[in-house]
Formats: C-alpha cells, sequence, structure tokens
C-alpha cells in the first residue's frame, strides 16, 4: 500500500477500540489504536497500532503486515539500509527540514507519522512501522522499521508491543 491504515475495524467488521488515555495505553495487552495527540490528522498520518493489533485480520482482504524478512527484503532491494530510508520518504512539507535526500523513487511515500510510548511524539521527523516478527515469543518485543528526517536510512529495532506504530500492508502472493 502507498499510505499508511486508517481502519478502526478488522476486515471481518469487529471493532479495534481506540484508547487515548497514555496510562490505560501504556499497560495494554490487547488490540489498540489511538490517533496522534487525539487528533483527526490520521486520515494524512493514518492510525498508531499496538504490536496486538497485528494478531486480528488488520489488513483487508488479500493483503498482510509484513514480517522483518519481507520488509528487508524490500530495504535491500532498495540499496540496504544506509540509503533506503530516502528512497521511500516523500519529498513532502510534512517531514521537519531538513527532509535529507528524500525521492520516494520506491513509491512508498513515507510520511513521518511519529510513535507511541504511551504518550504520541515524533511526528515530522520519525516514521515507524510495525513488522510480525517478535524477537522472542516469550518476551513482549517486537521488529519496527524507522525512517527519519535527518538521515538516508531505513532502520530495523525492537520495542514493546504496547507501543504504537504506523501500518503498512503488502499484497500477498
Amino acid at each position: 500500500m502507498a499510505e499508511d491504515l486508517k481502519v478502526m475495524h478488522y476486515n471481518n467488521g469487529a471493532s479495534i477500540p481506540n484508547v487515548a488515555d497514555d496510562a490505560t495505553w501504556q499497560h495494554l495487552i490487547t488490540a489498540a489504536y489511538r490517533n496522534y495527540n487525539n487528533s483527526s490528522n490520521d486520515t494524512i498520518y493514518g492510525k498508531l497500532y499496538n504490536y496486538y493489533t497485528l494478531a486480528g485480520n488488520l489488513c483487508p482482504t488479500g493483503w498482510h503486515v509484513p514480517s522483518l524478512a519481507e520488509w528487508n527484503v524490500l530495504i535491500n532491494y532498495l540499496g540496504g539500509a544506509n540509503i533506503a530510508g530516502r528512497k521511500l520518504k516523500t519529498n513532502s512539507d510534512l517531514w521537519v527540514n531538513p527532509n535529507n535526500g528524500a525521492t520516494n523513487e520506491s513509491g512508498f511515500t513515507a510520511i513521518p507519522g511519529g510513535y507511541c510510548n504511551p504518550s504520541p511524539f515524533g511526528r515530522g521527523i520519525n516514521g515507524y512501522w510495525w513488522t510480525t516478527t517478535q524477537q522472542y515469543p516469550e518476551v513482549p518485543i517486537a521488529w519496527y522499521v524507522t525512517i527519519t528526517n535527518a538521515t538516508l536510512d531505513a532502520f530495523t529495532n525492537v520495542d514493546l508491543m504496547t507501543d504504537g506504530c504506523c501500518v503498512r500492508c503488502i499484497k500477498d502472493n
């Protein structure tokens, strides 16, 4: 997909809870989403989902949230982690200056939707996207991809599943 998810329901129609309170969000171990600073800007930036939301049918039928391996295929195809970010991010005023090297030659159109831990932050500076890959099955930590305004990189890292990131879907094979 060429934009971040904005859904409030799974593809089977079941609702995803909207949790706006930081204290409640921080301790959730069930699916939830929130809008950045509870604003209506999700039409531009998408919603921030905790990792537990990925266990449902979040993407439309025929699509899925990519694994870390699938993200790495894209990153490597674009020249590796040190330069892929510039090819993924849009050259837009949604990014805080400097938006170093942004070309969007991949068509991914990455925008800086920010992050939530437990309060939202980073909009304009960072884009964060969940993968479906947990670091260790017994620990509530999972992988995500991040792109920043000031670098050309597309980093992968791990964080708590209670945190909120944007989500992209890819077409099933």
